[in-house]
């Protein structure tokens, strides 16, 4: 971003959108944290430095770069395989997913590649999304029930699971969830405007401390360190690299074809154009810098950069005031997080997600064409049964033999 054609005239507008999204992303964050198995605190941090290094390479100019839903289940799907959550070992295999999917995307733009991973089929990329949004969902009723399972790929054997603990429900936790989540669809369907995740993780820190709810095993956030990010070093181990190459892979092109979308948008809306190839490089910068600075890997969030756009951000310095504010929120105002439950995190989760499944589409794609509506299926249950990475890999492979067969049998006419 170049400061000297920074006109001031579009500071008001900068500044209204970095405040609102400030106040969106900080929810968001830790909650985003938790499907990565990773602290709250981290999420913040992920919003931070790696969101002022994308703002200062984009075209785009309102974008806005975090943790999403959907890459953080590829962390958590990728490093839990190998080491337990919550350990020094995991925040090591996660800041060396956030190097390597970087990379992998700073190569992809070199190689001037941003064209070509933004004419992945559609059928397969909503068959993925809309079973990771399904995954994601139902790896957060632990939290919303406060009992304990065993992570796995699997859906349905983590269902089997919850199925034998549901007599070891919370009560009060089981009432925070339902009351967040109600409130979030009546202030989302009612009051679009509204900061409802700010209002549902205000009241819910209300709740648990006036009523002592942390007394009666309802799970809080507890402690959140107010310290800047600090500098880390991702673990360059030849082994783990092999191992991890594949999710990184998945990280990278899943990451920049959720920010490109937007960014493309958004672009024809303003009048601009976006470069795809500046675009990737932005981002695997970003999440080259979040690795160094206790992050982990980040995307364009589709949420944020339409409430971005609609709060009047002109350009991006929007999100450099974004990341500014979540800098002096961690500082000074972290302690007042230390009620928060997570089952209302939980819930902003449940919520968010629900809108990524496209049904309409789904819809759609059998009508439109019998191979589309295929492609679709198999990506949305080879990723329910097996995993969203070998999910998205199998169904790619399906739509490239489809085409093929379409291409040989027009050879042969």
């Amino acid at each position: 971003m170049n400061a000297n054609m920074y006109k001031l005239e579009d500071f008001k507008g900068d500044l209204n959108a970095g405040v609102i999204v400030a106040i969106m992303i900080i929810p968001q964050s830790m909650a985003y944290a938790m499907i990565a198995g990773l602290p709250p605190i981290i999420g913040l941090y992920s919003a931070t430095i790696p969101m002022m290094i994308y703002a200062l390479m984009a075209s785009s100019r309102h974008v806005s770069v975090g943790p999403v839903a959907i890459v953080s289940l590829l962390v958590f799907s990728g490093a839990s395989l190998i080491e337990t959550p919550g350990t020094a070992e995991y925040f090591s295999l996660v800041l060396l997913l956030s190097f390597l999917s970087g990379i992998i995307q700073l190569a992809m733009g070199a190689l001037k590649l941003g064209h070509l991973f933004m004419k992945l089929p559609h059928s397969v990329v909503s068959g993925f999304i809309s079973s990771a949004a399904i995954i994601i969902g139902f790896s957060q009723l632990p939290h919303l029930l406060n009992i304990q399972i065993k992570s796995s790929s699997n859906l349905f054997s983590s269902l089997k699971e919850l199925g034998t603990k549901l007599d070891e429900v919370n009560l009060p936790t089981l009432i925070i969830s339902l009351s967040c989540i109600t409130l979030l669809i009546f202030l989302r369907n009612n009051f679009p405007r509204f900061p409802a995740q700010l209002v549902v993780i205000v009241a819910s820190i209300c709740a648990v401390y006036y009523l002592n709810l942390s007394e009666q095993n309802v799970s809080i956030v507890g402690e959140i360190p107010s310290s800047l990010p600090s500098l880390t070093m991702p673990v360059l181990n030849l082994e783990m690299i092999k191992t991890l190459f594949p999710i990184a892979c998945t990280i990278a092109v899943i990451g920049f074809v959720e920010s490109i979308a937007m960014a493309k948008l958004i672009a024809e809306k303003e009048g601009y154009t976006v470069n795809p190839n500046r675009e990737i490089t932005a981002l695997g910068s970003a999440n080259i810098a979040s690795a160094f600075f206790s992050g982990y890997p980040v995307a364009g969030g589709v949420s944020r950069s339409a409430v971005n756009h609609q709060a009047g951000a002109k350009s991006r310095m929007a999100s450099v005031i974004t990341a500014c504010l979540v800098l002096l929120i961690i500082l000074f105002l972290s302690p007042l997080f230390y009620f928060l439950p997570e089952a209302a995190l939980a819930s902003i989760i449940i919520v968010a997600v629900y809108s990524l499944i496209d049904f309409k589409y789904m819809k759609e794609a059998f009508l439109e064409n019998r191979s589309t509506g295929m492609t679709l299926m198999i990506t949305f249950l080879t990723s329910l049964l097996y995993g969203i990475e070998k999910g998205f890999l199998i169904g790619l492979c399906f739509f490239v033999l489809m085409y093929a067969g379409k291409v040989v049998k027009l050879n042969v006419r």
